[in-house]
C-alpha cells in the first residue's frame, strides 16, 4: 500500500504561498464569438448601411479568423426581420362558406364505377 505524505507546510509558508497567488497577473481568454461580435457591432451596422449582406460580412470575418455564419451574425447584432402589413383575407382568398362545389356522398371512395352492359 502506498505510504500517505502530509505536507509539512507552516502557517507562514502558506501565507508566502498565498501571496505570490496574489501577485499573478490576469491571465487573458479567448473571448467568445458571440464578445467579438458585440464588440463589432458598430462596424457589422456600418457595412449594413453601406448595402453589404450578412452572408457578405460573415464571410470577411472568417477570412480574418472570426468563423461565423451570416444567420448567426445576423442573430447575434440582434437583426430584426421587417415587420410585414397583415393581408386583408377577404380580398386574397374565397369565402369557404360560398364554395358551392358538391361535395362527394359519405362513403364514397373515389373509385370510378364500372360500366355493365
Amino acid at each position: 500500500m502506498p505510504k500517505v505524505v502530509k505536507n509539512s507546510l507552516t502557517a507562514a509558508d502558506v501565507q508566502a504561498i498565498a501571496e505570490k497567488l496574489d501577485q499573478l497577473e490576469e491571465k487573458p481568454r479567448p473571448l467568445s464569438t458571440r464578445e467579438i461580435i458585440n464588440m463589432l457591432k458598430p462596424k457589422v451596422a456600418a457595412l449594413r448601411a453601406k448595402g453589404y449582406s450578412f452572408d457578405e460580412i460573415a464571410a470577411e470575418l472568417t477570412k480574418n479568423g472570426i468563423k461565423i455564419s451570416g444567420l448567426s451574425l445576423k442573430s447575434y447584432t440582434g437583426a430584426k426581420k421587417p415587420v410585414r402589413k397583415p393581408v386583408d383575407k377577404k380580398s386574397t382568398a374565397p369565402d369557404q362558406s360560398e364554395d358551392k362545389s358538391p361535395e362527394p356522398p359519405a362513403g364514397d371512395n373515389m373509385t370510378p364505377k364500372k360500366n355493365i352492359s
